[in-house]
């Protein structure tokens, strides 16, 4: 007369109950750890391909529904814990030496040049902490998984900038004198200033670098723009090697107003136009690079007045350097340490900024 429906008995529960859950593959648990970023999408993972995130699971069986439920539940919750735990810091950018996540270590932390360990999407190799310097290069391998730094723009002048007077260094203990010829205010020795030595300390080694100078630094395949490119990438992030500006192969300095930037190496803009040319890396950057940085992200160090002034007719900042150590309107042994602030503004050293 028909079929009859019956209850199951607990025979037949055990007989019916599901099989053993096979082991989880390299994949599926890849899989599952991207569906595990959100409760709906971690649920859907396990109700349809039935395997679990975590290796321990393969002996599992689901006999009830009550327990089947809260073994799904469990499960979502351990995905999305899992997910939440290795996610990047809530914040999108963060300042050089930052203390933030390891990207794929939870609970590693790391600030500046330290290296993150190594994860599959780094090849298992060790890698830059996100708020490394753009220069730092001690890891396994060179690139960031994450980059969180905000992109900058550190451009100096050369002269008694990033180098102090030739040779004194009874007036400037701290300056480095080199075997190299400096044709500026004079001529002898190149002798580096602190910040020409190198400025991995301070906020500049987290950003793109360049220079703007009046001169023309001893003029082409000089020796002493070698040694500027050598020290300027040996602590920010220095895109190109090439030379640009007025005075690319002899002294022809003039105004860089409207002059063509295609590098961040820019020689012979007379005082009072570095702001152009300074506003034209930033340009070149965004066309060459891919990397646009917002006016008030780019900063200007030199040792004259009347070429710091002219950036309040701009958003960009600047300051002005070799404040303690002067020879009259110019600097004497260079830009400190302490000078390279990103504060924001136009900062002269008797502090008459202009409003910002």
């Amino acid at each position: 007369q028909g079929v009859r429906w019956a209850p199951p008995t607990a025979r037949s529960r055990a007989v019916l109950s599901r099989p053993a859950l096979p082991k989880s593959s390299p994949k599926a648990r890849m899989a599952c750890a991207a569906f595990g970023r959100t409760f709906l999408a971690a649920a859907i993972a396990i109700v349809v391909s039935g395997q679990s995130c975590e290796e321990g699971d393969s002996q599992e069986r689901l006999t009830e529904p009550d327990a089947s439920l809260n073994l799904l539940q469990k499960r979502a919750r351990s995905i999305v814990a899992a997910a939440a735990a290795s996610a990047p810091a809530a914040r999108d950018t963060c300042s050089l030496g930052d203390h933030v996540t390891c990207p794929g270590t939870p609970g590693k932390q790391c600030g500046g040049d330290q290296c993150c360990p190594g994860t599959p999407e780094s090849g298992h190799k060790s890698f830059p902490c996100p708020s490394a310097g753009k220069a730092f290069s001690g890891c396994d391998r060179d690139e960031k998984v994450l980059d969180c730094l905000e992109p900058c723009l550190c451009t100096f002048d050369i002269d008694r900038t990033l180098t102090g007077q030739q040779s004194d260094l009874k007036d400037c203990p701290a300056d480095e004198e080199l075997p190299v010829i400096d044709t500026a205010y004079g001529g002898g020795n190149l002798t580096l200033s602190v910040v020409g030595q190198g400025f991995a300390r301070t906020f500049c080694a987290g950003c793109y670098v360049g220079v703007v100078t009046a001169g023309d630094a001893s003029g082409w395949d000089s020796d002493e723009r070698q040694v500027l490119i050598d020290r300027l990438r040996m602590s920010g992030k220095l895109v190109s090697t090439n030379w640009t500006g007025p005075s690319l192969h002899q002294e022809g300095r003039r105004s860089c107003e409207g002059i063509e930037v295609d590098s961040p190496l820019v020689v012979g803009c007379i005082d009072g136009t570095k702001q152009f040319a300074v506003e034209g890396i930033r340009a070149w950057l965004k066309t060459s690079e891919g990397v646009d940085i917002p006016e008030e992200r780019v900063w200007h160090f030199d040792d004259r007045a009347n070429n710091v002034a002219p950036f309040r007719s701009t958003k960009m900042n600047a300051r002005q350097v070799s404040c303690k150590t002067r020879a009259g309107p110019i600097g004497l042994c260079g830009a400190v340490e302490d000078e390279i602030v990103d504060e924001p503004g136009v900062k002269l050293c008797h502090g008459d900024g202009g409003g910002r």
